[in-house]
């Protein structure tokens, strides 16, 4: 502990990071950490391990195998020998009707027409799918941090605006006192100054707690705590996309179905193993010994599975069938998706149209609430008449944030579904 003591500079870059996540987030950061702590992101490492796993499976088919086979078994009749007649010292056996084999088999794979390659590969398309499914999900992520994030930074902005508004009520009611105590205000006026300043820390309490609650939420999605402090930074319309999963997963769910194609091919090829068995039985090969004996025999063993050259056909054309399934869900897919595009698209050009107005119309709003301070100031104008010309200022303000956040935001969901 003394030795990293001597050296601030660690100790700087070793906790500027944490110190910096909480001071400011990022929405790019908000997602990353939903990627990274979401359960979804253990489902994508379970996808794979699983993946894992069935390969590992299919490589053992190569593996030596051995079995165990055992039988008892009793007849009512066995081969018996019948001579004409009878020969001095030759005694015919007589064969048990009880019999039993007991016999361990070993065998090895020595051609399997590729079925173990292509099973490896069917099993490595499947995990590969199972694991962008859940990028899919981690993906639609994406849309419910954008709504709890661009709501807290609204808030943001409305606290801010409440700011200069009390700031206002502030400077004002002090100067609206002093011409009180001189006699020139009237008391009605001191206090409907207070009363609005009494709203205005209602406001900026409630907007405190919808935070609150937006954070909460944006902490649930992203798998860490949030402070309260936490400075939300504005993110630019122009962030980068990143590329819609779905889009690989019709990729990888294809070339899953030509696997499974072509693993098809080599359910026709036979296969060839050799094999050595050893054992016991009664009897042995030799029929006429009635007593145990020691069983082995070693050998090649072919076989070819005649029947798939007439399920072929309709295996294949179920994996045709598959086939354009997916195509037609990526078609569908596609449809839905050019929609959300193109009615984001129409809102981001909406908002921006309205943001000219907005700005022209807060800058008058700013003249009309200085002339209206002013007459304030000189004992000319109402309490409430003011209080009337800087709620308007404000909603011009709240307004012209508003537009602005709601352009950003229709502009990243526009890239969101898109994935441009």
């Amino acid at each position: 502990m003394d030795k990293i003591l001597k050296y601030p500079t660690f100790l700087f870059l070793y906790f500027f990071p944490l110190w910096l996540s909480a001071q400011s987030l990022s929405l790019e950061e908000c997602y990353a950490l939903a990627y990274r702590n979401f359960p979804l992101a253990a489902q994508k490492e379970l996808a794979a391990a699983v993946g894992a796993q069935k390969m590992a499976k299919a490589n053992q088919n190569w593996w030596p195998k051995f079995e165990v086979q055992g039988q008892a078994t009793w007849q009512n009749e066995v081969t018996q020998i019948n001579l004409p007649i009878s020969l001095p010292g030759v005694e015919i056996p007589e064969i048990s009707k009880d019999q039993y084999r007991l016999a361990g088999e070993l065998s090895q794979t020595i051609f399997d027409g590729g079925s173990t390659r292509r099973l490896r590969e069917a099993e490595s398309w499947s995990a590969l799918s199972e694991q962008q499914k859940v990028a899919v999900e981690q993906y639609k992520l994406r849309e419910r941090i954008n709504q709890f994030y661009f709501s807290a930074l609204l808030l943001d902005k409305q606290a801010a605006s409440l700011d200069l508004v009390k700031t206002d009520l502030q400077n004002r009611l002090k100067k609206l006192e002093a011409l009180y105590q001189n006699g020139v205000a009237q008391s009605k006026d001191v206090d409907g100054l207070k009363v609005e300043l009494l709203k205005v820390e209602q406001q900026k309490q409630q907007l405190a707690l919808s935070r609150k609650n937006a954070l909460e939420s944006l902490a649930e999605l992203t798998g860490t705590s949030i402070a309260p402090e936490t400075q939300l930074v504005a993110p630019a319309a122009e962030m980068q996309a990143t590329e819609r999963p779905e889009v690989q997963l019709f990729t990888i769910q294809k070339s899953a179905i030509l696997t499974q194609q072509d693993l098809l091919k080599t359910g026709r090829l036979p296969k060839l193993s050799a094999f050595a068995q050893a054992g016991v039985g009664r009897p042995g090969y030799n029929f006429l010994d009635n007593d145990p004996a020691f069983l082995f025999q070693a050998g090649l063993r072919l076989r070819w599975n005649l029947s798939a050259f007439y399920t072929d056909k309709k295996d294949r054309e179920i994996l045709s069938l598959n086939h354009q399934l997916v195509d037609n869900q990526q078609t569908v897919f596609q449809k839905n998706i050019d929609l959300q595009a193109l009615q984001s698209k129409n809102e981001a050009e909406r908002y921006r149209e309205m943001l000219p107005a907005d700005r022209e119309i807060l800058a008058l709003r700013e003249r009309i609430r200085e002339r209206s301070a002013a007459q304030l100031d000189n004992g000319v104008l109402t309490a409430s008449d003011y209080v009337a010309d800087l709620n308007a200022w404000q909603q011009a303000r709240s307004n012209l944030d508003l537009h602005e956040l709601q352009a950003v935001l229709a502009e990243i969901n526009f890239r969101t579904t898109t994935g441009k």
